[in-house]
């Protein structure tokens, strides 16, 4: 009889809690540590709750995303042998859907205030898409030191719904995406610029292990120095689709003191499958030399493509890109 209820305490999220994330690790501890313990969820439209699994540990992590702006009931049963402990029945809110609403590239959380596209990133779920304010049309969002955004799930960030594009400046200070293997990204309606790398893997804009899609966007005036695998624009490994974008006046530049470094793909350096698709590649370079200016290149192969692997081009110009053996591409 003693086990037949046992509060637990410090539940997580607390009863009543707001702006949740969609994707919550619920927590608990009690007086006297259960065998384990049954956690039951409501549909967030007022539904019965319903027995999610039972677990050992004192946390649970929810098997899939919920919804957004949603009020959900959940109570943690504890059984003890035989004996069973009904938890009370307590509630939640999740947070609305991400809007970008400021350009000031903050990092103190999507709960403090303005959301930054820093912030955003941060607290995003699976499968969810970001988007901006209208306020932001047009707008400039300068990184601070706070370096590259990295994406390590699926992810779309989409500007489209602006009647100007807003523009993410790295300041070139750091590379602007690091996209992590098997997330599956969609970059839409941005521009993209002043992204740049020195000494690590290559990418100077974008390094992409996943499968990342850039659509409707720019990417320019982009570069790396000294890189290990090449990509003055976009280095990938994983595969890349660029759609209605223009990849313009990107460059990798490698002294020639360094015969190890990579000189390839002033534009895009491809180890995996590239698609390009009614999209623009100009005056992009492949070098080495001092001057890391687009028009002294040489030295290096593919100015506007370098590709080691499968390989597409439709209804697209390259134009005006250089490379030390004058070749625009090479596969």
């Amino acid at each position: 009889d003693v086990y037949k209820r046992q509060a637990l305490t410090n539940v997580v999220p607390a009863d009543g809690a707001t702006a949740v994330s969609p994707s919550p690790t619920l927590s608990w501890s009690g007086p006297i540590p259960a065998d384990r313990y049954e956690v039951f969820l409501d549909d967030g439209a007022g539904g019965n709750l319903v027995s999610l699994g039972t677990t050992t540990a004192q946390s649970f992590v929810l098997s899939s995303v919920l919804g957004f702006s949603s009020a959900y009931r959940f109570r943690i049963d504890a059984i003890y042998g035989s004996a069973l402990s009904t938890g009370d029945v307590l509630a939640f809110t999740t947070r609305a859907r991400l809007v970008v609403d400021t350009a000031t590239d903050e990092n103190d959380g999507a709960n403090a205030g303005g959301i930054s596209l820093r912030d955003a990133v941060s607290a995003a779920v699976a499968g969810e898409t970001i988007t901006f304010a209208p306020s932001l049309s047009g707008q400039t969002i300068t990184f601070s030191d706070f370096g590259e955004l990295h994406i390590m799930l699926d992810l779309t960030i989409d500007a489209s719904a602006l009647a100007s594009q807003p523009t993410i400046d790295a300041d070139r200070n750091s590379r602007l995406f690091r996209i992590a293997p098997g997330a599956t990204v969609a970059l839409n309606s941005l521009i993209l610029t002043n992204g740049h790398e020195s000494f690590g893997d290559g990418g100077g804009g974008i390094f992409n292990q996943g499968d990342l899609t850039l659509m409707n966007s720019t990417l320019s005036s982009c570069s790396a120095d000294l890189v290990q695998k090449g990509g003055g624009g976009i280095y990938s490994e994983g595969s890349l689709t660029v759609v209605d974008s223009s990849i313009i006046k990107n460059w990798i530049n490698t002294p020639s003191i360094s015969s190890s470094a990579s000189k390839h793909g002033g534009g895009i350096y491809a180890a995996g499958p590239l698609s390009i698709t009614g999209s623009t590649l100009w005056t992009n370079a492949a070098g080495r030399g001092s001057d890391a200016s687009y028009e002294s290149a040489e030295g290096g192969y593919g100015g506007a493509i370098y590709s080691s692997a499968a390989l597409s081009i439709d209804r697209s110009i390259i134009s005006e890109n250089v490379a030390g053996t004058g070749e625009a591409s090479r596969d």
